[in-house]
Order: structure tokens, then sequence, then C-alpha cells
């Protein structure tokens, strides 16, 4: 499993130093050569090497929270109905959800809804609500 891929295969074209050049067609013909499968995830898909891009196999998008996924996600992790203000936080993961959980486990807050909303609201407050995909995607025509 290699996490922000990005990182280890940067678009070619875009390199400064030979060297980042070299990792990435060493990353390619290890990609080529292995005999086991593997995973990688992104957030910056649109810096990966168009070469590693083709070496996948399978490409799975995933997009924020929708209103529907994003209530369900407040019932299960704190086991009540989420309030309508919910509905305006357009950038939440399930990661977000399972952060505050902790945090109000571990601070010992009451699961008062407004409280775990304005938790929310923090985490998802710098975010600028986009299409651009969380996880691995493969660009698309509109995006």
């Amino acid at each position: 499993m290699f996490d922000d891929a990005d990182s280890l295969l940067l678009e070619r074209a875009d390199a400064m130093r030979s060297w980042e050049i070299s990792q990435v067609n060493e990353m390619l013909t290890w990609m080529d050569g292995h005999a086991f499968p593997f995973a990688r995830t992104t957030n910056l898909t649109e810096r990966l090497d168009r070469a590693s891009l083709r070496r996948l196999l399978v490409k799975v998008r995933f997009s924020w929270l929708t209103v529907t996924q994003a209530r369900l996600a407040f019932r299960q992790f704190f086991e009540r109905p989420a309030p309508t203000e919910l509905d305006a936080l357009r950038t939440l993961t399930p990661a977000d959800f399972a952060l505050v959980r902790r945090r109000v486990v571990m601070c010992a807050y009451e699961t008062d809804p407004n409280i775990v909303l304005r938790l929310l609201m923090a985490e998802c407050g710098e975010r600028i609500a986009t299409d651009r995909p969380i996880g691995f995607a493969r660009p698309t025509a509109k995006g």
C-alpha cells in the first residue's frame, strides 16, 4: 500500500531534479514486475505521472459525503439524529466523523448534536467544496 502516491510518482514533466525522474522510473519498473497486488492512494491525482495511471487495473474515486450519507454517518457515530444544519457541510468525509467521535470520547464531551456539529464544522471549515476527488481517481473529461 502506497499512501500519498503522488510523492513517489510525480509527473516527470514537472520534475525539478534528475533523481525525481529516476525515482518515478524505478517505481514504474517495480510496478511492472511486482508479483503481488498493490494499492495506492492520493488526493492529488493530477500530479501523478501519466504512465503510472496506465498500470492500474482498478481505479476508485471517493467524493465528499452526500447529505444522506452524512446524516447516516452522524447517526452511526453518535447514535442520534443529525441536526438539520449538518446538511450545509458539503466537504465531510467518514474520517471526519471518526475523528470527532474519538475527540468526543477522549474529552468526555456530551454527544449533544450541537457540540458534535461545531466539531464537524471545524474539521471541514478550511476545505473548499469542489468536484476534486478524495482518494485515488483517474481524471475524467469533466474534471
